[in-house]
């Protein structure tokens, strides 16, 4: 599960409407594709479910350039404007000219969370419920990313015993023995831990 690991942001993060958002998080992969001929698509509508709020103008959609289902700033296109959801949770994104023929296209449903009105293992999942174009289209969906927010920075404690030497010539191998935790309520692991040693004085 995709975890929004997110401390506090002031305004003007990354996210796509501004203020304190995790940035622009993949939510969903699709692909629209036509069987005979090409069609343009006026409008598509995407459903959340779950907790978590989506910023103000925090959806958005982008044509999946390689199809690596990521989402890469400079690389994958826009489609339409940034849009808020609704209400009754959609994101409806009008007023758009896309083209697709029969080689489809794939593309990524983008979000912003908020993480100030988000808590602790909230989580937001999309999926495609609309597509308005002049001919049939078919789509296909992925599987929605469950995002899940982790507001808990990982912790670590280091214990010795002192002095912090081993042998009589100070040269023997030390062990630091110690832990390391993921707090809150969705922790989602470390995967390591660093140590520096420093030298505190010549004598």
């Amino acid at each position: 599960m995709p975890v929004c690991r997110t401390p506090a942001r002031g305004t003007g993060g990354a996210g796509a409407g501004g203020g304190s958002g995790t940035g622009r998080l993949v939510s969903q992969q699709f692909r629209m594709v036509t069987t005979t001929a090409g069609a343009t698509v006026s409008q598509i509508v995407v459903t959340k479910t779950g907790a978590a709020t989506v910023s103000a103008n925090g959806a958005r959609l982008f044509a999946d350039v390689n199809g690596n289902g990521t989402f890469e700033s400079g690389t994958d296109t826009a489609v339409g404007t940034a849009v808020s959801f609704a209400a009754d949770n959609t994101a409806t994104f009008g007023g758009l000219s896309e083209s697709v023929n029969t080689t489809g296209t794939n593309y990524l449903v983008v979000v912003d969370i908020d993480n100030t009105a988000t808590t602790d293992g909230q989580t937001l999942t999309t999926q495609l419920t609309g597509v308005t174009a002049s001919i049939g289209v078919n789509n296909a969906s992925t599987v929605s990313r469950t995002l899940s927010m982790d507001k808990t920075l990982p912790a670590s404690a280091i214990t010795t015993t002192s002095p912090y030497t081993a042998g009589a010539d100070n040269t023997s191998p030390m062990t630091l023995d110690g832990t390391a935790s993921d707090g809150g309520s969705n922790p989602s692991g470390l995967n390591r831990v660093d140590v520096s040693i420093q030298r505190s004085s010549d004598s």
